[in-house]
């Protein structure tokens, strides 16, 4: 589906691993998210028949992703073989001397494309031309959680020495990508719009096949009884974890497949065996503060 990129080189000078991060318009960011992609994103040139997966980091987003292919490949919107990168992050500039965002300009309809930018980062055209948007929310324990483990195994991701290191910087905001609560309630906010699919990440676990006909529907994609519970076998935790187009990925971002932070246990609840009853208690606050009269809940 996309050109294919040659693998650029991470590494300092002294053959140690990048982990350096610049803060953009107030919001932290990896190096390899540079201060010109996020730039060009206010030009960035949407289309209509895109499809963007916008989600907080660690909330399901190789999960969605993966839902959205398999029923655009089985619709036949999507043909040829799986590609390495199916919904490349147009932020992004991790592969070869070109950023995603103009290798993005060359690719063929549809799209799929992925972020976790704020919506402050977002291109101004995502709103006007309005292509379809799925979003997923997870409760900010697991994410925490999960986005410990994933900044501690990625090589190329700056680590913390500790879980509460984690914690201070996720409930401040000063971690990489920026605020939950400003992710998660922008689009909360737009769950009624035609073009937006708002899902929780724990329904989605609850549910797997009501998640894909769900998908199917908002996409506007007429799939057999018989093709959404094959999609959905395909897109089971255990299924995806041995996806062999996944191990190459981790390959070449310098992490072993049989610890990939990609797939890593997929619970719901998993932020039990993580956080201590203090550190639940200041979460707990936190959290009901930020959703404070928005109506959105979630599990735990």
């Amino acid at each position: 589906m996309y050109p294919s990129r040659a693998n650029m080189n991470p590494f300092n000078e002294d053959g140690s691993r990048r982990t350096d991060t610049h803060v953009y318009d107030g919001v932290k960011f990896p190096w390899y998210v540079p201060r010109t992609s996020l730039e060009a994103m206010q030009s960035f040139e949407v289309r209509p028949d895109d499809v963007w997966i916008c989600t907080y980091s660690k909330s399901g987003t190789a999960w969605i992703i993966e839902i959205v292919w398999k029923i655009l490949s089985a619709s036949g919107d999507i043909k040829g073989d799986e590609p390495l990168d199916k919904a490349p992050y147009p932020d992004f500039h991790v592969f070869g001397p070109v950023p995603n965002h103009e290798m993005l300009t060359k690719a063929p309809s549809p799209r799929l494309i992925a972020t976790h930018l704020l919506p402050k980062f977002l291109p101004p055209q995502l709103l006007e031309k309005q292509p379809k948007v799925l979003y997923v929310a997870r409760n900010p324990k697991d994410v925490a959680v999960s986005n410990y483990h994933h900044c501690n195994t990625l090589p190329n991701i700056k680590s913390f020495d500790s879980f509460q290191d984690l914690l201070n910087d996720f409930m401040s905001g000063e971690i990489i990508f920026g605020e939950w609560p400003d992710h998660v309630l922008y689009w909360w906010k737009k769950r009624d719009e035609d073009n937006v699919l708002f899902s929780k990440y724990e329904d989605m676990k609850k549910d797997l096949v009501g998640t894909v006909r769900m998908v199917c529907k908002f996409l506007g994609k007429s799939l057999t009884d018989e093709q959404i519970n094959s999609v959905a076998q395909q897109c089971t935790f255990d299924a995806m974890k041995k996806n062999k187009t996944r191990d190459n990925l981790c390959v070449i971002a310098g992490i072993d497949p049989k610890d990939t932070p990609f797939m890593r246990k997929g619970k719901v609840g998993g932020w039990k065996g993580s956080f201590t009853v203090a550190q639940s208690e200041k979460m707990d606050k936190w959290y009901h503060e930020a959703i404070d009269g928005t109506e959105l809940s979630f599990e735990f």
